[in-house]
């Protein structure tokens, strides 16, 4: 999801760049000769605009890290798993990254460890119980599976 999220962002980087350009010359050709508050104020918006949109795309790579580890630990298990629990669009992000700082913190590498499924259903139990943030959500889920 946040591949094709990235891609999205990608394709509309450089178009937008040709169109701030674009319209930083329609505005320069408009106002020429008067007095430049408002245009002026225009054309710098729509180029503090295209800045965050680089901004945005600059942070998806490091959303990417969180959810993919670097070990290449595959995540199999817990969308398998947040699938069959019917979980928000919106927390399925969270709980991703909760899951991969769980099992960093935890140091399972290897994706066949039975400890991954168990730190999946975990993690999941911890998110539905009314937990948003994913490092809260892994220290809980660590507390709970040292009290088994």
């Amino acid at each position: 999801m946040l591949r094709q999220h990235l891609a999205e962002v990608e394709q509309h980087i450089a178009p937008g760049e040709r169109h701030v350009v674009r319209q930083t010359r329609i505005i320069d050709e408009l106002t020429r000769g008067c007095p430049h508050g408002l245009s002026g104020r225009f054309a710098s918006y729509l180029c503090q605009l295209q800045v965050r949109h680089r901004a945005h795309r600059d942070r998806i790579p490091k959303e990417l890290e969180a959810v993919e580890p670097a070990s290449g630990l595959e995540m199999g298990i817990i969308h398998q798993l947040i699938q069959e629990a019917a979980i928000e669009p919106e927390m399925v992000s969270c709980i991703t990254k909760a899951y991969a700082q769980t099992l960093h913190a935890l140091c399972v590498k290897d994706r066949d460890d039975p400890l991954t499924e168990m730190v999946a259903k975990k993690i999941i139990k911890v998110a539905q119980s009314g937990a948003h943030d994913p490092t809260e959500i892994s220290a809980l889920a660590i507390k709970e599976l040292e009290m088994r």
